[in-house]
């Protein structure tokens, strides 16, 4: 018996019949290639975030090579690193003083 599927932006990862549906695929294959899509899906949401000096901002950056690129034009600051976040503790003074300005500001005339 073949699950009757209408997940037409699988597409990417197998091609859907005439009525660009899935029907065509079994169980098997269907879950198949639900796995790849997961599989890419995570991939292209892999990022390393690290913490950028006098914001509450952080720059997003997809490879290694990127984010030594960022710490080199700092002037490789030590850095600590859990998981895919980066913080610098450098910053830390300079976050906190923007922080600081910024409630000042969210209380005077609100914050969304």
């Amino acid at each position: 018996m073949k699950p009757e599927h209408n997940l037409s932006y699988l597409s990417a990862l197998g091609a859907p019949d005439e009525r660009g549906t899935f029907a065509h695929l079994t169980a098997e294959e269907f879950a198949a290639m639900k796995q790849k899509q997961i599989e890419a899906l995570k991939a292209m949401n892999m990022h390393i975030r690290c913490e950028m000096p006098n914001t509450d901002e952080v720059r997003i950056f997809r490879t290694e090579a990127g984010l030594a690129a960022y710490l080199s034009d700092l002037g490789n600051p030590e850095f600590e690193r859990v998981g895919n976040t980066v913080t610098i503790p450098a910053f830390a003074e300079g976050r906190k003083k923007y922080s600081d300005a910024k409630q000042l500001d969210c209380n005077r005339w609100g914050c969304n």
